[in-house]
């Protein structure tokens, strides 16, 4: 838990450390990280509340060796043709 939280206030607290999160861990594509983008994120963080909001999520949907939200026995219902991509290359 203390780990969320220091990372939690960490992107708050130093602008520069969002966009460098979302290009290398995220996205792994600078390009895809635009002014737009980042100011959409950063909206939720700076509300009152959304840190014990997002640990809460957090600790309901990580388990030891699962993650509570799994949708992958759903896949084979999509109606259309969908393609996954996972990975850097």
């Amino acid at each position: 838990p203390w780990l969320v939280r220091f990372f939690w206030r960490s992107i708050r607290r130093y602008r520069r450390l969002l966009p460098l999160y979302l290009k290398r861990v995220i996205f792994g594509d600078a390009r895809a990280v635009t002014e737009g983008l980042l100011a959409e994120v950063r909206e939720p963080l700076a509300k009152e509340g959304s840190e014990a909001t997002f640990i809460a999520w957090l600790r309901g949907e990580l388990g030891m060796f699962h993650y509570a939200t799994d949708y992958s026995r759903r896949i084979r219902h999509l109606g259309v043709p969908t393609l996954f991509l996972h990975g850097t290359r």
